[in-house]
């Protein structure tokens, strides 16, 4: 568990992921496709079960890590795939939803508070031809505020 005397930024991802989860009820994969997600009978087989991947992004975190008073900006991408257009940006809608301060909040980070959530943006949607069948992609951004506190 983490105290105040630390940011520990992988409890942030771990309350994304699961607020992510309880929200859209899709399955939501830590920076790769979760098990459960995509075709069901092998590539291109069976139903296709839409997913969510979250990355966080490294080089936009902002506040010193091992100053406990520091408020932490985090920057996130979730990458929303189907297996057409309109189930991507199905699930993208889904993640926008789910992506948000109460929910993040109800998860819980040792330590700290969720001070709110910003959608910065949507990369579009995109099929990706190099596999076949093609699979659609809408990639959102977006960021979470966090400060010390009881979480």
């Amino acid at each position: 568990m983490s105290t105040l005397t630390e940011v520990n930024l992988r409890e942030h991802t771990v309350a994304v992921i699961a607020a992510l989860k309880t929200v859209t009820g899709l399955p939501v994969g830590d920076g790769e496709a979760p098990e459960e997600g995509a075709y069901q009978n092998g590539w291109g087989k069976g139903s296709f079960i839409p997913y969510l991947v979250v990355v966080r992004d490294d080089t936009k975190y902002s506040g010193p890590i091992s100053d406990p008073q520091a408020d932490a900006t985090l920057m996130y991408r979730v990458l929303a795939v189907g297996k057409t257009r309109g189930q991507a940006e199905w699930a993208s809608d889904k993640g926008r939803a789910g992506f948000n301060r109460n929910a993040i909040r109800d998860q819980g980070i040792p330590g700290r508070v969720v001070m709110g959530t910003v959608f910065t943006g949507t990369g579009g949607a995109d099929a990706d031809r190099g596999v076949h069948p093609p699979l659609w992609y809408v990639k959102d951004t977006y960021t979470l505020m966090t400060t010390p506190g009881a979480g």
